[in-house]
């Protein structure tokens, strides 16, 4: 089973097709098998409290033996990044220069990928802080887009990095041929990049890794979750991150007298043939919808067991 050996585990997928329930419940069913787990949502929803019916904070909270939780409050931790920037920056400038840099790093904090920035890079470090507290670690991310986005990042920015310390270098190089020495801001400044830049390469080798990480794609039988997990897996594809599997949310029973339910029902197996065709190349769980969607540990369990069965 490919889910029993791989570390971290990425849940994706479009928004409301069941991501945090399926994270949660691999979570659960991971801890009951003697695993340490911890389960980190960084969807905006903040939903992951009430499937586990348990408060989460922004620290590792535990839920039962084996099982911490935890939901990261993006755009608070991108306010948190801004002004950590801000404070750097303020370090290596002129007070005169204050006033600009304040209102520029103001505007980026609504610029498209700063929030993206700032989770994957709080997310390098927890994956390097905790694999060696956790034997998984299960991500229950926000809707198709912004994962790819935030999954791109690590190798995006470290090039980025490279690229910075690569014109630090000529920059020294230049200077000593012209007698002139660097400065401690200077080194300080080339430091922080480094380290930023190795930081994100550990996070981008752990999430390229098939032997240690995997995607698992969640969707619902319906035409445009079929699009967009198509999208994704691409987009997961072109990014290097290994995919363990899909999960076909959603499903109504079969055999209903009642002449919507069974049309519905028609439909959808039509949607699973389509499914089958699509994403032939990687096993597929399918999950009948609940009365009610499960929640609480004890409800959870037994569907997350399936799923470390099956895939």
């Amino acid at each position: 089973m490919l889910l029993n050996h791989r570390g971290v585990v990425v849940i994706a997928g479009k928004g409301g097709v069941g991501k945090t329930t399926v994270a949660a419940a691999l979570a659960t069913a991971s801890a009951h098998g003697g695993q340490r787990t911890l389960l980190v949502s960084t969807d905006p929803a903040h939903s992951l409290s009430d499937v586990l019916e348990h408060p989460c904070r922004q620290t590792p909270t535990r839920i039962a033996p084996g099982l911490d939780a935890m939901e990261i409050d993006a755009d608070a931790l991108a306010a948190r990044h801004i002004a950590e920037i801000t404070r750097a920056m303020r370090q290596f400038a002129h007070p005169d220069t204050w006033p600009d840099i304040d209102r520029q790093l103001k505007a980026s904090a609504t610029a498209p990928g700063t929030v993206e920035a700032a989770l994957i890079e709080h997310l390098a470090e927890l994956l390097s802080q905790s694999l060696n507290d956790y034997d998984r670690i299960v991500l229950d991310t926000a809707p198709t887009g912004h994962t790819l986005r935030m999954l791109s990042l690590p190798d995006q920015l470290g090039e980025w990095a490279d690229a910075l310390l690569d014109q630090r270098q000529r920059h020294d190089t230049l200077s000593q041929q012209l007698g002139s020495s660097q400065t401690e801001s200077h080194r300080q400044v080339a430091e922080r990049l480094r380290e930023r830049r190795d930081k994100l390469a550990r996070a981008h080798a752990i999430l390229t890794d098939p032997e240690r990480a995997c995607a698992l794609v969640v969707l619902t039988p319906e035409r445009l979750p079929i699009l967009e997990s198509e999208r994704l897996l691409n987009g997961l594809s072109e990014i290097g991150v290994p995919v363990a599997g899909l999960v076909v949310n959603g499903l109504l029973p079969t055999g209903s007298s009642d002449p919507f339910l069974k049309r519905r029902r028609e439909l959808q197996d039509n949607m699973l043939a389509e499914i089958d065709r699509t994403f032939s190349t990687w096993p597929c769980q399918r999950v009948e919808l609940c009365t009610e969607p499960p929640s609480g540990l004890t409800e959870l369990q037994p569907l997350g067991q399936q799923l470390l069965d099956s895939l």
